[in-house]
C-alpha cells in the first residue's frame, strides 16, 4: 500500500523572563497532518504534545561589537497531541531533555561615519 505523510507544524513559543539570567517558558505546536493513500486519505489538525522548558544563561561576556554566552536548557515534552491512529497529532508519551548551547556573536564590516 502506498502511502504519504505531510505535515505542517506553527509553533507558538511563550518564554517568561524570571530573571535577566532565568528564562521558563512553553512551545504549543498547532499541527496539521495529511494521510494519503491508495485507498484514501484523511486530514486532522489541532495541537500537538506541548513542550515545556527552562533556560538559564550561564556565562555571558560583552565586547564592543560583540559577544560571548553559554546557556544550559532542560525541555519536557507532555503528550498532549491526540494520539488516535491513524494519523496521530502527539507522540502520546512524555519525553525531556537536556542541553547547553554556546554562541559568539561578532560584528563585522561595521560602516564608519
Amino acid at each position: 500500500m502506498d502511502r504519504s505523510v505531510t505535515a505542517y507544524v506553527s509553533p507558538l513559543a511563550v518564554p517568561y523572563n524570571l530573571t535577566t539570567t532565568f528564562q521558563i517558558g512553553t512551545v504549543v505546536p498547532f499541527v496539521t497532518k495529511t494521510l494519503d493513500s491508495n485507498v484514501g486519505g484523511k486530514t486532522r489538525s489541532g495541537i500537538g504534545d506541548i513542550s515545556l522548558f527552562a533556560k538559564k544563561l550561564l556565562v555571558q561576556v560583552d565586547r564592543k561589537g560583540e559577544t560571548f554566552r553559554v546557556a544550559a536548557k532542560a525541555t519536557a515534552k507532555l503528550p498532549t497531541g491526540d494520539d488516535d491512529v491513524p494519523v496521530p497529532l502527539g507522540s502520546g508519551a512524555f519525553g525531556y531533555g537536556g542541553s547547553v548551547v554556546a554562541g559568539w556573536i561578532k560584528e563585522i564590516g561595521r560602516a564608519h561615519v
